[in-house]
């Protein structure tokens, strides 16, 4: 689990998205320097009591803080994960190994073999789940902390003195301490897990029907459908008119929908009568006729009339894609909208397709030969901007040259 907030520190990666890289900052109490974050870039972030533990985009870990029983000693080698338990350090090596360091007055540092796929620290214990998603629990036991229970989880995480697993339907599983209620979980589907010391924290998940099964279940199980693949139970997806129907399939089905915001228009105008003031069914923004053909644009591009490629609700011929009178292989789309939005080949950048000229004609003789495959061999290497030779536009002379030279051999077309 990439990313995660160290909440006992307020240790966080600066990149908000989930397995995206960014630089650490930290905030709270620092007597042991466990907020004077290193620079660099960073894939995960983790904390421990005094000590603070980052994982460099590289794959090697970073430790800083108190190192007093040895809990910032991380180990050389490639990491895809760190957690940190209170004086101790757990990483998850490339080869799904797990390795520990620091504190081990509890074995909290004697890790299990094998292959695991995600590991948690607590106070003085640590987690693992494992490739087939059991877990492994290893270290201080009072509270009964690494006491697993069966079955198959997705996600683990570990407090003070409990611990805390997804499991693969979802629901949460809890065990250890119970003395501030922090293993009463809440009934419900959840897709996130995380412990602090005397407490637990979940996510929900979308359960749109209240069935107890979350949507993402429902439909990987086949129990439910998502045809716009939202993520969610396509019953459970806005139907504006309450006729039953998802508003997306009604616009799939043809309800017009001018403005692209996936309600139909007639909703639209039915709950905000101000949108149509001129009476006629139509939105009124959604009232231009660019191409003055008397039929407004969103209607030329429904009927197929006129094509908008680059899907920006103007007719290819009002906008700058249509601007390009000139349409080479005669297929009523101008090149420029061939090249830019119709995915032809246009190798050296020039907004013409590459089937309509011989690129590889360098000397401009009607013909692909010697004199070409000469010129690219003596221009070989690095060029500026000014260089035939550099067919297909990269800035080298090479080998990609050299292809289009010999796969074009020969008079062109």
């Amino acid at each position: 689990m990439r990313n995660l907030i160290a909440a006992v520190l307020g240790l966080v990666l600066s990149s908000p998205v989930m397995g995206q890289a960014g630089t650490i900052a930290c905030w709270g109490k620092n007597d042991y320097g466990q907020c004077d974050a290193p620079d660099g870039v960073f894939t995960q972030v983790a904390g421990g009591y005094y000590h603070s533990i980052g994982l460099r985009e590289d794959g090697i870990i970073a430790c800083w803080g108190a190192n007093y029983l040895g809990q910032c000693d991380a180990p050389d080698g490639m990491f895809t994960q760190v957690a940190g338990g209170s004086n101790h350090g757990i990483g998850l090596r490339d080869d799904g190994t797990i390795a520990c360091w620091g504190s081990n007055y509890y074995g909290q540092c004697y890790a299990p073999a094998g292959v695991f796929m995600q590991v948690a620290g607590g106070g003085p214990h640590s987690i693992g789940l494992r490739e087939d998603g059991t877990i492994a629990c290893w270290g201080h036991n009072h509270f009964g902390q690494c006491d697993a229970p069966d079955g198959v989880f997705r996600q683990v995480a570990a407090g003070s003195g409990h611990s805390i697993g997804l499991r693969e339907d979802d629901t949460i599983a809890c065990w250890g301490n119970y003395d501030d209620g922090q293993c009463d979980a809440p009934d419900g589907v959840f897709t996130l897990v995380a412990g602090g010391g005397q407490h637990s924290v979940f996510l929900t998940t979308l359960d749109c029907d209240l069935d107890g099964i979350s949507d993402t279940m429902e439909i990987a199980n086949g129990t439910a459908i998502d045809l716009n693949n939202n993520g969610i139970d396509d019953n459970c997806d806005p139907d504006c008119d309450g006729n039953g129907v998802p508003d997306f399939q009604e616009i799939a089905s043809g309800a017009f929908d001018c403005n692209g915001n996936m309600i139909p228009d007639t909703c639209e105008i039915s709950s905000r009568p101000e949108l149509d003031e001129n009476g006629n069914t139509f939105i009124d923004t959604c009232e231009v006729d660019c191409n003055a053909n008397a039929t407004f644009d969103f209607l030329d591009i429904y009927s197929g009339t006129s094509q908008d490629l680059d899907a920006n609700g103007v007719p290819d011929e009002c906008d700058e894609c249509g601007s390009d009178p000139n349409d080479c292989n005669n297929n009523g789309i101008s090149d420029a909208c061939d090249v830019l939005f119709g995915g032809i080949n246009d190798l050296n950048g020039n907004l013409i397709p590459d089937a309509c000229e011989c690129i590889a004609d360098i000397i401009a003789n009607g013909t692909v030969e010697y004199s070409d495959l000469i010129t690219v061999i003596s221009n070989w290497g690095p060029c500026d901007t000014d260089c035939p030779a550099d067919i297909v536009a990269d800035g080298v002379v090479g080998y990609q040259d050299l292809v289009q030279v010999l796969s074009a051999w020969g008079p062109c077309e």
